[in-house]
């Protein structure tokens, strides 16, 4: 029975019949959320929605992406054809359970089963509908948060529901919950009068009004209490009267386990047997596999589930199709199942649960799920148990879900694993932990070092040590493992990539906050003077130097990087460095190489590269005035760099998304973002080229809330670290302190320290030769001057940023030329500067620069268009990456292929941009440029 949900279901209905969205049903047990779930499910049937469904529960919770094949299996089944589509090859392996062999990139999967979302809502509107999230395995909410962005605009709807959080959420389910994209429908408890409703028609008479006063006060309106209080007032023959109203008002939230402790005390031992085991197998619990663990015929068994669904305990559901004994048990309420689960007690537990592992092993069923029974007991120092949990973790990981494996793995070596097969288990350990967790990896590969004295091996692990040692920031530590790795290394050839490896590590180490030691001042002078640029080795030493080099403005930085992306065998760090060297000299030759590494990614990578390549194309939009695009890279890196718990690319990617918000306007969203644990986070860890940035961020945050005093004094105290204690470095390209600094001066009219700051940033930026960098501070300094000096410097930062791709930038100097004109009595020059800043403003949808220029065109006697989305700036995210590429002359099927979307959402998107823009693709090709601000 339904009661008080009418504004739920509207909200429901309108998701469903608009698409294109999610709604997460959030209450606490009891409150009617499976139900809700159940009628949007014949709602979506009913508007001819294809409809796959998965539920949570707690014993599935550790199976790897097992909500995903709840939902997609039996689509797979009826439609086979689906399994011969390239496209969808990584997301089968988290569905099917024979895949052999190495397994695609935890990214790869999610792309995959995303790729299969898409492929099956073609052929009708589809509704995702999981119920009880809070139970979901993590690697099923990855791939839900990870569609969850990409609903809009698609024939697509998800309708979940989940329980509040009572402790840690889990990352996934946490980013869910705060997507705006997903919107949020909280039940409330049922009122007094529905109370009084649900009670008569539980009891079938009507109640008295202080018994149901008393019932609506000890369940707090919780439907399901409401109703398990007429149950237990059912059961000890309490008539609904004032009189009993005091004996039913203390039981409360305990309704449920009252109700299931009268009932066990009238039940037979086989009803009881069987309910807890029923309890103990969970999603395994069939008539058979029930029967065996309690230890029951399955004539036995079937009386007592009659006697339990006479209880109203116990549900039972099959197929069509399956045998009797493959009868499905399950209780009626998850509460249900808790109150009798947590009444067997601690030792019944375990027990039944290693009695289960054991007989689910000997039905032939998955590996997984006797796994998870394993794990739910204390280690037995059992050699079987080893092998079952190993062989766990060797499907998680053919899966793509190394979190998965990395938690078998950890409890598979708690059982009896034989000496020799330590080390081996100790290598998947690192394999796995390298995907999700670079503590964890550090730790185990200081137990394996311990294992082998052999120099080329103990090296080998040490570069798989540095890797995360320098993802987490622990620069002491990559400094003290590399001049270790070099004094055990001899002195060969093949040893030499080593050694080129670990020198490089130590000289990374200088750009994590250790500043530049003499040993590295050394390593840099032999690279100088005998430049190592061979295999995989050189590449990783060229980023590195690259990288040393650009903070200290030296050209040579792009030579470097040059050379890295035209190498083979490169590392994906190596492959970062290089990008942003080049993002940092306004090069677009970054941008190709990204997309082909992105797309490689896409298909076949894991979580790690993909945060770095998404952090370097979001850093680059954003300093070419992309604003849409930077934003939703950086929230895309910041989910992969969460999933691989990588701290830096995190707080980068948090850099771009909130340098994004401020650009656009959106300064409540920005602070917001950098107020949160995760941002707060940098000033935990020393000033590096990952934090500098972020903390740069927060000082801009003060300027633009107007507290430019304090914004002032913060960049240059930050300027002062950059430069003279952690990097060491000089690069207004990278850290535009001078300038920021100088900018809040003006404000408060301190022109002569002004000045002193943007001529500094100007000197530098010259010898960077990066002409965004050396337009901007040219802007700063004419800021600080007047009459010609002014003008000059404006025009030459205008004619520098005329060579950048920096076109907001430039927008930002056009409006500051314009208005200096304006002032000088050149209105008619004026205008056609501010009206290019504005067009560019609105382009890259800065609101705030837009209304500026507004503004000071006006007061030229120009007359701006009315605010208001128009052109460019009205199309969505995804309709806007569609034009792009449509202007460069690619097909509607190239282009999906590039997007991983289908034709027919490239061709929805279209349409609707050429309504927008109102032009056909010739148009977007013939102005391209005048469009997205390219060539």
């Amino acid at each position: 029975m339904l009661l008080e949900r009418d504004d739920e279901l509207q909200t429901l209905r309108a998701a469903i019949n608009n698409l294109g969205e999610a709604v997460l049903v959030r209450g606490g047990p009891g409150l009617g959320k499976t139900v809700l779930l159940h009628q949007a499910e014949e709602l979506a049937k009913e508007s001819g929605l294809q409809v796959l469904s998965a539920r949570g529960t707690e014993m599935e919770s550790s199976y790897a992406f097992g909500a995903v094949r709840q939902l997609f299996e039996k689509a797979l089944a009826d439609r086979p054809g689906l399994l011969e589509e390239r496209a969808i090859a990584p997301g089968l392996a988290a569905v099917h359970t024979e895949t052999k062999g190495a397994g695609p990139g935890d990214f790869a999967v999610l792309h995959g089963l995303y790729r299969l979302t898409a492929l099956l809502a073609q052929s009708a509107p589809l509704a995702l509908v999981v119920d009880d999230l809070h139970w979901v395995d993590s690697e099923s909410l990855r791939f839900l948060a990870y569609l969850l962005p990409r609903l809009r605009g698609a024939p697509i709807v998800g309708i979940w529901s989940t329980r509040p959080a009572t402790g840690s959420a889990d990352a996934a389910l946490a980013q869910l919950l705060e997507d705006p994209a997903c919107r949020v429908l909280r039940p409330a408890p049922l009122t007094l009068p529905a109370a009084g409703r649900l009670l008569a028609t539980d009891l079938g008479l009507h109640p008295e009004a202080a018994f149901v006063e008393a019932c609506h006060t000890a369940s707090e309106g919780n439907p399901l209490l409401l109703s398990e209080l007429a149950r237990v007032a059912a059961a000890d023959r309490l008539a609904p009267t004032a009189v009993n109203a005091r004996r039913i008002a203390g039981l409360g939230a305990e309704a449920v386990r009252h109700r299931v402790s009268l009932w066990f005390g009238r039940l037979t031992m086989a009803a009881v047997s069987v309910a807890r085991a029923i309890a103990v197998l969970g999603s395994d619990a069939t008539l058979r596999h029930v029967g065996a663990l309690a230890g029951l015929s399955l004539d036995s068994v079937a009386e007592a589930v009659d006697v339990l669904r006479e209880a109203d305990l116990v549900v039972t559901s099959s197929a069509s199709s399956s045998p009797v004994d493959q009868l499905r048990l399950e209780f009626v309420h998850p509460l249900v199942r808790e109150a009798i689960y947590e009444d067997m007690g601690m030792v019944a537990r375990i027990n039944g649960h290693r009695t289960a592992a054991a007989l689910l092993l000997a039905a032939g069923a998955p590996t997984e799920h006797a796994a998870s029974h394993l794990m739910r007991t204390p280690p037995q120092h059992s050699s079987h148990h080893a092998f079952v949990l190993r062989r766990a973790a060797d499907e998680a990981m053919r899966r793509g879900a190394p979190a998965a494996a990395l938690d078998y793995l950890r409890r598979c070596r708690m059982e009896a694993v034989p000496d020799q097969d330590e080390r081996e288990l100790l290598m998947a350990l690192v394999t796995a932990a390298e995907l999700v967790d670079g503590d964890t990896t550090v730790t185990y590969v200081d137990e394996l070092l311990r294992t082998t004295r052999d120099p080329m091996e103990r090296t080998a692990l040490m570069v798989r040590a540095g890797n995360a040692l320098h993802g987490l920031g622990r620069a002491d530590e990559l400094t003290a493992m590399a001049a270790k790795a070099i004094n055990e290394l001899p002195n060969t050839d093949e040893a030499a990539p080593m050694r080129q490896y670990m020198d490089a590590c130590i000289v990374a180490s200088s750009l994590l906050g250790q500043g530049q030691s003499r040993r590295v001042q050394e390593i840099l002078a032999s690279w100088r003077q005998d430049p190592p640029h061979e295999g995989w080795a050189g590449a990783v030493v060229d980023g590195v130097w690259a990288g040393v080099e650009l903070h200290s403005c030296s050209p040579r930085a792009v030579d470097l990087a040059h050379r890295v992306l035209t190498g083979n065998d490169v590392l994906e760090g190596s492959l970062a460095s290089a990008w942003f060297a080049l993002i940092l000299a306004d090069d677009e030759s970054a941008l190709a190489s990204m997309e082909e590494v992105l797309q490689d990614t896409r298909r076949r990578g894991a979580s790690r590269g993909l945060a770095a390549v998404l952090c370097s194309r979001a850093l680059a939009r954003l300093r070419m005035g992309r604003l849409a695009g930077a934003r939703s890279d950086a929230q895309e890196a910041v989910g992969a760099a969460l999933a691989c718990r990588h701290r830096l690319l995190h707080m980068l990617g948090l850099h771009v998304q909130a340098e994004a918000d401020l650009e656009s306007g959106r300064t409540q969203q920005a602070a917001q973002l950098l107020a949160g644990s995760a941002a707060m986070q940098v000033n935990e860890v020393p000033l590096n080229i990952f934090t500098a940035p972020l903390k740069g961020t927060y000082c801009r945050l003060l300027s633009t809330q107007g507290a430019f005093e304090q914004a002032a004094e913060a960049w240059q105290r930050l300027g002062a670290t950059y430069q003279n204690e952690a990097i060491r470095g000089r690069n207004p390209a990278f850290l535009p302190w001078r300038s920021a600094a100088a900018e809040c001066l003006i404000t408060m009219g301190r022109m002569a320290e002004a000045e002193r700051l943007a001529l500094s940033e100007v000197e530098d930026a010259r010898t960077w030769r990066g002409p965004g960098a050396l337009g901007r501070a040219l802007r700063v300094l004419g800021q600080t001057r007047s009459g010609k000096r002014n003008l000059a410097c404006l025009a030459e930062s205008d004619a520098v940023l005329s060579r950048s791709p920096a076109a907001l930038e430039r927008a930002k100097t056009q409006l500051a030329w314009g208005a200096s004109l304006r002032r000088a009595g050149q209105r008619g020059d004026a205008r056609r500067l501010l009206a290019q800043a504005l067009a560019q403003a609105v382009r890259s949808e800065a609101s705030a620069l837009a209304e500026e220029a507004r503004r000071e065109l006006r007061a030229a006697g120009g007359r701006p268009a009315p605010i208001g989305a128009r052109g460019i700036a009205s199309l969505t995210p995804a309709e806007r990456r569609a034009a792009e590429l449509a202007s460069r002359g690619m097909s509607n099927r190239e282009i999906a292929d590039q997007l991983f979307v289908t034709p027919k959402t490239v061709e929805g998107h279209l349409a609707a941009v050429y309504r927008k823009l109102e032009m056909d693709r010739r148009g977007l090709i013939a102005d391209r440029a005048a469009l997205f601000g390219c060539v």
